[in-house]
Protein backbone atom coordinates (compact mmCIF):
# COMPACT_ATOMS: atom_id res chain seq x y z
CA UNK A 1 0.00 0.00 0.00
CA UNK A 2 3.28 2.46 0.99
CA UNK A 3 4.04 2.10 -3.07
CA UNK A 4 1.03 2.79 -4.60
CA UNK A 5 0.81 5.84 -1.97
CA UNK A 6 4.51 6.79 -2.86
CA UNK A 7 3.26 6.15 -7.13
CA UNK A 8 -0.19 8.20 -6.38
CA UNK A 9 1.52 10.83 -5.24
CA UNK A 10 3.97 11.34 -7.85
CA UNK A 11 1.46 10.88 -10.67
CA UNK A 12 -0.65 13.60 -9.16
CA UNK A 13 2.73 16.26 -8.57
CA UNK A 14 3.85 15.45 -11.97
CA UNK A 15 0.00 15.87 -13.37
CA UNK A 16 0.48 19.24 -11.22
CA UNK A 17 3.49 20.13 -12.72
CA UNK A 18 2.31 19.87 -16.32
CA UNK A 19 -0.88 21.95 -15.97
CA UNK A 20 0.75 24.84 -13.65
CA UNK A 21 2.97 25.09 -16.28
CA UNK A 22 0.67 25.40 -19.04
CA UNK A 23 -1.39 27.69 -17.11
CA UNK A 24 2.29 29.69 -17.14
CA UNK A 25 3.34 29.18 -20.14
CA UNK A 26 -0.86 30.98 -21.26
CA UNK A 27 -0.12 33.48 -19.16
CA UNK A 28 3.17 34.44 -19.86
CA UNK A 29 2.76 33.73 -23.55
CA UNK A 30 0.26 36.35 -23.82
CA UNK A 31 1.50 39.59 -21.95
CA UNK A 32 4.75 38.48 -23.72
CA UNK A 33 3.50 37.75 -27.42
CA UNK A 34 6.93 38.47 -29.15
CA UNK A 35 9.10 35.59 -30.94
CA UNK A 36 12.22 36.81 -30.64
CA UNK A 37 15.02 35.29 -28.93
CA UNK A 38 15.12 37.37 -26.13
CA UNK A 39 10.79 36.81 -25.74
CA UNK A 40 11.46 33.05 -25.90
CA UNK A 41 14.05 33.03 -23.13
CA UNK A 42 12.28 35.46 -20.98
CA UNK A 43 9.20 33.19 -21.04
CA UNK A 44 11.50 29.95 -20.37
CA UNK A 45 13.21 31.71 -17.60
CA UNK A 46 10.06 32.50 -16.23
CA UNK A 47 8.06 29.15 -16.76
CA UNK A 48 11.14 27.31 -15.14
CA UNK A 49 10.86 29.57 -12.06
CA UNK A 50 7.24 30.01 -10.84
CA UNK A 51 6.19 26.35 -12.43
CA UNK A 52 9.02 24.13 -11.45
CA UNK A 53 10.61 25.95 -9.24
CA UNK A 54 7.61 27.85 -7.27
CA UNK A 55 5.85 23.89 -7.59
CA UNK A 56 9.14 23.01 -6.21
CA UNK A 57 8.83 25.22 -3.32
CA UNK A 58 5.57 24.76 -2.32
CA UNK A 59 5.63 20.76 -2.08
CA UNK A 60 8.79 20.74 0.00
CA UNK A 61 6.80 23.39 2.63
CA UNK A 62 4.00 21.80 2.92
CA UNK A 63 5.04 18.09 2.73
CA UNK A 64 7.56 16.52 5.58
CA UNK A 65 10.42 14.94 4.07
CA UNK A 66 14.05 13.94 5.03
CA UNK A 67 17.01 15.49 3.19
CA UNK A 68 18.03 12.77 0.51
CA UNK A 69 21.99 12.41 0.37
CA UNK A 70 24.81 13.30 2.13
CA UNK A 71 26.01 17.63 2.36
CA UNK A 72 27.44 18.14 -0.83
CA UNK A 73 31.53 18.82 -0.90
CA UNK A 74 33.73 20.56 -3.21
CA UNK A 75 35.12 16.84 -4.57
CA UNK A 76 31.82 15.76 -4.68
CA UNK A 77 30.61 19.05 -7.07
CA UNK A 78 33.78 18.38 -8.86
CA UNK A 79 33.70 14.51 -10.00
CA UNK A 80 29.78 14.89 -10.39
CA UNK A 81 30.52 17.74 -13.31
CA UNK A 82 33.28 15.22 -14.64
CA UNK A 83 30.70 12.18 -14.33
CA UNK A 84 27.96 14.51 -16.35
CA UNK A 85 30.55 15.67 -18.65
CA UNK A 86 31.80 12.03 -19.82
CA UNK A 87 27.89 10.81 -19.90
CA UNK A 88 27.06 14.41 -22.02
CA UNK A 89 29.42 13.41 -25.11
CA UNK A 90 29.37 9.46 -24.41
CA UNK A 91 25.71 9.85 -25.61
CA UNK A 92 26.00 12.21 -28.55
CA UNK A 93 26.39 9.26 -30.87
CA UNK A 94 23.10 7.53 -29.33
CA UNK A 95 20.87 10.35 -29.65
CA UNK A 96 21.16 10.34 -32.86
CA UNK A 97 21.26 6.91 -33.87
CA UNK A 98 17.83 7.03 -31.64
CA UNK A 99 16.57 10.23 -33.48
CA UNK A 100 17.63 8.91 -37.24
CA UNK A 101 17.12 5.14 -37.09
CA UNK A 102 13.86 4.57 -34.45
CA UNK A 103 12.12 8.10 -34.18
CA UNK A 104 13.06 9.92 -37.42
CA UNK A 105 12.58 12.89 -34.85
CA UNK A 106 14.55 15.98 -35.90
CA UNK A 107 16.23 18.61 -33.11
CA UNK A 108 14.29 21.05 -32.01
CA UNK A 109 14.40 24.17 -34.06
CA UNK A 110 14.01 26.58 -31.11
CA UNK A 111 17.17 25.11 -29.69
CA UNK A 112 19.07 26.95 -32.65
CA UNK A 113 16.74 29.91 -32.24
CA UNK A 114 17.85 31.13 -29.23
CA UNK A 115 21.14 29.55 -28.44
CA UNK A 116 23.72 32.45 -29.50
CA UNK A 117 27.30 32.83 -28.15
CA UNK A 118 27.86 35.08 -30.61
CA UNK A 119 28.83 38.18 -28.31
CA UNK A 120 28.72 38.67 -24.06
CA UNK A 121 25.17 39.72 -23.45
CA UNK A 122 23.71 36.77 -25.75
CA UNK A 123 25.80 34.54 -24.72
CA UNK A 124 25.34 35.43 -20.73
CA UNK A 125 21.42 35.58 -21.38
CA UNK A 126 21.51 32.02 -23.65
CA UNK A 127 23.46 30.22 -20.46
CA UNK A 128 21.01 31.83 -17.75
CA UNK A 129 18.35 30.92 -19.28
CA UNK A 130 18.93 27.22 -20.58
CA UNK A 131 22.13 26.32 -18.44
CA UNK A 132 21.50 28.43 -14.82
CA UNK A 133 17.64 28.53 -14.13
CA UNK A 134 16.59 25.13 -15.54
CA UNK A 135 19.11 22.90 -13.81
CA UNK A 136 18.16 24.50 -10.08
CA UNK A 137 14.33 24.43 -10.28
CA UNK A 138 14.23 20.90 -12.11
CA UNK A 139 16.86 19.59 -9.38
CA UNK A 140 14.64 21.19 -6.42
CA UNK A 141 11.39 19.71 -8.10
CA UNK A 142 12.97 16.05 -9.41
CA UNK A 143 15.65 15.29 -7.38
CA UNK A 144 14.39 16.46 -3.92
CA UNK A 145 10.50 17.67 -4.04
CA UNK A 146 9.84 14.69 -5.69
CA UNK A 147 12.51 12.31 -4.48
CA UNK A 148 10.75 12.55 -1.22
CA UNK A 149 7.62 11.37 -2.20
CA UNK A 150 8.67 8.32 -3.94
CA UNK A 151 11.91 7.44 -1.51
CA UNK A 152 9.23 4.89 0.13
CA UNK A 153 9.59 2.78 -2.85
CA UNK A 154 13.31 2.31 -1.98
CA UNK A 155 16.28 4.55 -3.57
CA UNK A 156 16.76 2.37 -7.04
CA UNK A 157 13.25 2.40 -7.51
CA UNK A 158 12.37 6.60 -6.33
CA UNK A 159 15.34 7.10 -8.83
CA UNK A 160 13.58 5.20 -12.17
CA UNK A 161 10.43 7.17 -10.93
CA UNK A 162 11.90 10.86 -10.76
CA UNK A 163 13.53 9.50 -14.33
CA UNK A 164 10.85 8.59 -16.40
CA UNK A 165 9.15 11.65 -14.90
CA UNK A 166 11.80 14.08 -15.63
CA UNK A 167 11.77 12.69 -19.35
CA UNK A 168 8.24 12.86 -19.63
CA UNK A 169 8.10 16.49 -18.72
CA UNK A 170 10.45 17.83 -21.13
CA UNK A 171 7.92 16.22 -23.85
CA UNK A 172 10.93 15.76 -26.58
CA UNK A 173 10.74 12.48 -28.71
CA UNK A 174 14.53 13.80 -30.18
CA UNK A 175 16.31 13.26 -26.61
CA UNK A 176 14.26 11.13 -25.10
CA UNK A 177 17.64 8.45 -24.13
CA UNK A 178 19.40 11.49 -22.65
CA UNK A 179 16.15 12.51 -20.78
CA UNK A 180 15.63 9.16 -18.88
CA UNK A 181 20.04 8.54 -19.30
CA UNK A 182 20.03 12.46 -17.63
CA UNK A 183 17.65 11.30 -14.90
CA UNK A 184 19.17 8.58 -13.73
CA UNK A 185 22.71 9.90 -13.12
CA UNK A 186 21.51 12.99 -11.18
CA UNK A 187 19.36 10.48 -9.05
CA UNK A 188 22.07 8.81 -8.39
CA UNK A 189 24.34 11.51 -7.79
CA UNK A 190 21.55 13.46 -5.61
CA UNK A 191 21.48 10.27 -3.43
CA UNK A 192 25.07 9.29 -3.28
CA UNK A 193 26.87 13.10 -3.32
CA UNK A 194 24.18 15.55 -2.69
CA UNK A 195 21.64 18.18 -4.12
CA UNK A 196 24.38 20.89 -4.99
CA UNK A 197 26.64 18.32 -6.95
CA UNK A 198 22.91 17.49 -9.16
CA UNK A 199 22.77 20.90 -9.96
CA UNK A 200 26.29 21.70 -10.73
CA UNK A 201 26.06 18.43 -13.41
CA UNK A 202 23.31 18.86 -14.46
CA UNK A 203 24.48 22.50 -15.16
CA UNK A 204 27.57 20.72 -16.95
CA UNK A 205 25.25 19.13 -18.94
CA UNK A 206 23.23 21.72 -20.23
CA UNK A 207 26.18 23.71 -20.98
CA UNK A 208 27.83 21.10 -22.94
CA UNK A 209 24.62 20.52 -24.85
CA UNK A 210 24.57 24.54 -25.47
CA UNK A 211 28.56 24.00 -26.57
CA UNK A 212 27.40 21.12 -28.85
CA UNK A 213 24.34 23.12 -30.82
CA UNK A 214 26.53 25.77 -31.30
CA UNK A 215 29.15 24.26 -32.97
CA UNK A 216 31.81 24.91 -30.26
CA UNK A 217 31.62 21.15 -29.70
CA UNK A 218 32.39 18.91 -33.17
CA UNK A 219 33.92 15.64 -34.31
CA UNK A 220 34.14 13.83 -37.77
CA UNK A 221 31.74 11.06 -37.85
CA UNK A 222 35.00 8.76 -37.65
CA UNK A 223 36.16 10.21 -34.49
CA UNK A 224 32.93 10.41 -32.73
CA UNK A 225 32.18 6.85 -31.64
CA UNK A 226 35.74 6.24 -30.44
CA UNK A 227 35.24 9.71 -28.05
CA UNK A 228 31.96 8.53 -27.15
CA UNK A 229 33.51 4.93 -26.39
CA UNK A 230 36.24 6.70 -24.26
CA UNK A 231 33.89 9.18 -22.40
CA UNK A 232 31.22 6.87 -21.31
CA UNK A 233 33.79 4.00 -19.95
CA UNK A 234 35.62 6.85 -18.17
CA UNK A 235 32.45 7.89 -16.51
CA UNK A 236 31.48 4.06 -15.50
CA UNK A 237 34.47 3.93 -13.96
CA UNK A 238 34.15 6.99 -11.72
CA UNK A 239 31.03 6.05 -10.55
CA UNK A 240 31.81 2.55 -9.71
CA UNK A 241 35.12 4.23 -8.10
CA UNK A 242 32.88 6.85 -6.18
CA UNK A 243 30.36 4.39 -5.00
CA UNK A 244 33.08 1.89 -3.29
CA UNK A 245 34.81 5.37 -1.08
CA UNK A 246 31.18 5.44 -0.41
CA UNK A 247 30.45 2.69 0.71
Amino acid sequence: MQGSEALGRAAVLLALLFMWTLIVVGVSGSIWPGDSRTDQLFRLGLQQIVAVGGLAFFVMSVRDGTYVGPPSRGLFIVVAAFISLAFAIALVPVTDIWAAEVVGAEPPQWWRQVIDLSSFSTASSTILALAIIPPICEECFFREALFREVRALGDRTAIGVQAICFAAYHLDVYGLPSYIFLGFMLGWIRLRLGLAAAVFAHVTNNLCAIAWIAGWISMSADVLPMVSVVCGATGVYVVVAMKRRLT
